[in-house]
């Protein structure tokens, strides 16, 4: 058994799992319950409790849990020798978890604010793009490759969804600007990294076999495809702010009509 989790065999469907398939679903299904059951608990701990320091230090754990984790996963592929520089955590998601400690444990609220919208859109559908088509399909299911990267994209969904359906941090299209600046921020540098090392994080030199980037490439070739790639997660996340929006405008209507009724007083 040990030695089926530490393996790194990757014969593709012959040694790992199929998109959607029973182990892909099942990881998803639990991934939901637990993020679920969290995040009802970090709810509640505010709204009942109105302890906003314990939901702080639970903020501060998960982020530091998922650092964790992360850290785990490169120590156990060093101990098998393969350890290298596409591992590090330079995708969406792996930048995430710095996002995420900086939420955590800056004290700033205007910088918390922008982060929060960062952690609602590109961290967001960054873990959500690779859960559902996730890269690690070709390992074996019980291995430490494949466990971990489902707890740790797990963590990575749980952290902004507690911050969101907690109402701790209410995302704001006013605060939008701070996504496309994020997003140039790190895809430029990574860009020439990638080409540099000859790797791939964020997708920027070619897309993932049988995935949505993939198919941007094949449709419009490289160097298009990484705009067009960019362009639609800009534009994936500003709808994102539809539902906000129009909730922003229903409590604006409840509101003047409260100051019309005390008015008509």
């Amino acid at each position: 058994m040990f030695e089926h989790f530490m393996s790194m065999e990757t014969n593709g469907f012959e040694s790992g799992f199929a998109w959607w398939g029973p182990v892909h679903v099942l990881w998803l299904a639990g991934i939901c319950v637990f993020v679920a059951v969290v995040c009802f608990k970090f709810r509640k701990i505010g709204l009942q409790d109105h302890d906003v320091k314990r939901q702080d230090r639970w903020l501060k754990t998960a982020s530091l849990v998922l650092l964790g984790l992360e850290c785990l996963k490169d120590t156990l592929l060093v101990s098998v020798h393969a350890f290298g520089i596409g591992f590090l955590p330079f995708h969406l998601c792996g930048m995430s978890i710095f996002v995420y400690l900086l939420y955590a444990f800056t004290k700033n609220e205007r910088f918390k604010n922008w982060l929060g919208e960062v952690c609602y859109t590109i961290c967001l559908v960054g873990t959500l793009g690779a859960l559902f088509f996730p890269d690690w399909t070709g390992y074996f299911p019980g291995s430490f490759r494949c466990v971990l990267a489902f707890m740790i994209h797990g963590m990575l969904l749980l952290f902004p969804m507690m911050i969101v359906t907690s109402g701790r941090h209410r995302p704001w299209i006013k605060r939008f600007g701070a996504v496309p600046a994020y997003l140039a921020i790190v895809s430029t540098p990574m860009y020439f990294f990638d080409r540099i090392f000859n790797v791939n994080f964020m997708f920027l030199l070619h897309g993932t076999k049988g995935t949505p980037i993939a198919s941007l490439e094949a449709a419009y070739g490289s160097p298009v495809y990484i705009f067009i790639y960019l362009g639609l997660l800009l534009l994936i996340t500003v709808a994102m702010y539809i539902p906000w929006m129009i909730d922003d405008r229903r409590e604006d209507g409840h509101r003047r009509e409260r100051l019309k009724a005390r008015f008509d007083i």
